[in-house]
């Protein structure tokens, strides 16, 4: 399975992808700890090391370490979302006035996953650029585009 995935990590991601990836799989073993979640981690956390000597003049480390906090912020935002403990009131009905306080923190916590999922896109961007492989990743009517705003 781990040469597979590793295949998989070769024939197909470009660096910022693989920063990407391996900061995601790094927070799925930590947290998750399934064996399949620390093998994915082992075959991206090996591809990464081998994008240091590759791509030296890139200080690829910095990056990846800053990807690990946009992806933890995100996962901490999404685990709130999910975790239930703000019961909307009346979940009958959305816009009842009591459910306002509630739908206020979804809404907050909505936006920001937005807006750390376009950090998320421009550093990939960005670490691509430098290392002139891959492709720059452009959201096209998409949300977390230009300021939350549809082109």
């Amino acid at each position: 399975m781990l040469n597979c995935i590793r295949l998989q990590l070769i024939m197909k991601r470009d660096i910022g992808d693989i920063v990407d990836r391996w900061s995601i799989a790094k927070l799925k073993s930590e947290r998750i700890k399934s064996e399949e979640s620390k093998k994915e981690f082992a075959a991206f956390d090996i591809e990464l090391k081998e994008c240091f000597d590759r791509l030296s003049n890139i200080n690829i480390k910095q990056f990846s370490e800053m990807m690990l906090k946009i992806n933890d912020f995100i996962w901490q935002l999404e685990a709130g979302l999910k975790s239930g403990k703000e019961k909307l009131v009346n979940p009958c009905y959305i816009f009842d006035p009591e459910n306002d306080a509630t739908l206020a923190k979804i809404g907050t916590a909505t936006i920001l996953i937005r807006n750390f999922n376009s950090l998320r896109v421009d550093l990939k961007n960005m670490i691509n650029s430098l290392a002139g492989e891959g492709f720059q990743d452009k959201k096209q009517n998409h949300l977390s585009q230009e300021n939350g705003k549809l082109n």
